[in-house]
């Protein structure tokens, strides 16, 4: 945290594990229970009449072993790999207003796709995502599509000193929240603001799609215009498709590998010291974008630091 509020470029151990953090507190919450019960309900009846598929889905999935804390974990570290290439921005909250946070605190949003310049998909792989955490009511974490969108002063710590701004940031959580939004001052100020905002709120659903042939989900993105001043878009927009469906994502090879690591090693999790010699020498790499450089420059003080890691877990 010391780093973080210094503005301190983050090692990639420390980071790769703010980002399962991330993902962690994205799937653990009540309104990520309820979809993964139905995404699951979906999965279960597909297996029962399709054999091939149901050899491929772990026991969890079938309903056999409950959702459980070790899932979140799984599941976060699965992920997470999706998030390394974009851009950690920490704002510094420096107004009159504090952040709040809620009880589904991580938010995703399309900007770009919400004001027609991208697909409007939020998918940790799509161009154009940002993904929005608060840390402490002075301290947030912003993950940006960095091909996308750049902050104002080009830096990666943002002093904020407009309460407009903050507002905004804040309305993304009254409209991500499930029932719960939570804030630090008792305020009839800050509680005004919130109670005028979640007037105004639509409210949010997810569904799942499924037929004979295939299943699948998606979540129906919150309004994400983002109007904050220290947001801007890049002069030119990069984005790319891929073979594998519609939607524009940020790197495709990076996209490939990861879907063709996850099928060497399903079910287990792939997390840094497996994934990073898998894509070293993945066909792809040469084709992943030049974020990698700072990845695959670390590679063996990842390894080693993630053994250490282990060893002090498991004496």
């Amino acid at each position: 945290m010391r780093d973080l509020e210094a503005g301190n470029k983050l090692d990639p151990v420390s980071h790769q594990m703010l980002l399962i953090y991330v993902a962690m507190q994205n799937h653990r919450t009540e309104r990520a229970l309820a979809f993964d019960s139905e995404l699951t309900e979906a999965i279960r009846k597909k297996a029962e009449y399709d054999e091939a598929f149901h050899r491929i889905v772990p026991d969890f999935m079938l309903g056999r072993t409950s959702l459980g804390p070790t899932l979140w974990t799984t599941i976060s570290q699965m992920f997470s790999p999706q998030l390394m290439d974009l851009t950690l921005i920490i704002l510094h909250n420096n107004s009159d207003t504090d952040f709040i946070t809620s009880d589904n605190p991580v938010v995703l949003i399309n900007k770009a796709g919400a004001q027609g310049k991208l697909g409007n998909h939020v998918g940790y792989g799509n161009s154009g995502l940002i993904a929005y955490f608060p840390l402490t009511p002075r301290l947030g974490l912003l993950l940006l599509d960095g091909n996308t969108y750049r902050c104002t002063d080009g830096k990666r710590l943002v002093y904020i000193r407009s309460n407009s701004d903050v507002h905004q940031i804040n309305k993304l959580q009254i409209l991500n929240c499930v029932n719960n939004v939570y804030y630090l001052r008792r305020d009839s100020k800050t509680a005004d603001r919130i109670l005028s905002d979640s007037k105004n709120r639509k409210k949010i659903s997810f569904s799942v799609w499924r037929n004979s042939d295939k299943w699948g989900f998606s979540w129906e993105p919150i309004a994400g215009n983002f109007p904050v001043s220290f947001l801007r878009y890049r002069t030119k927009i990069k984005a790319y498709y891929t073979p594998h469906g519609a939607s524009l994502v940020r790197d495709p090879a990076w996209t490939q590998i990861l879907l063709d690591f996850k099928d060497s090693i399903w079910p287990t999790p792939p997390v840094l010291p497996i994934l990073m010699p898998f894509a070293m020498s993945h066909p792809l790499w040469d084709d992943v974008l030049p974020w990698k450089n700072w990845w695959a420059d670390s590679a063996y003080d990842i390894v080693r630091d993630f053994a250490e890691y282990a060893r002090l877990r498991n004496p």
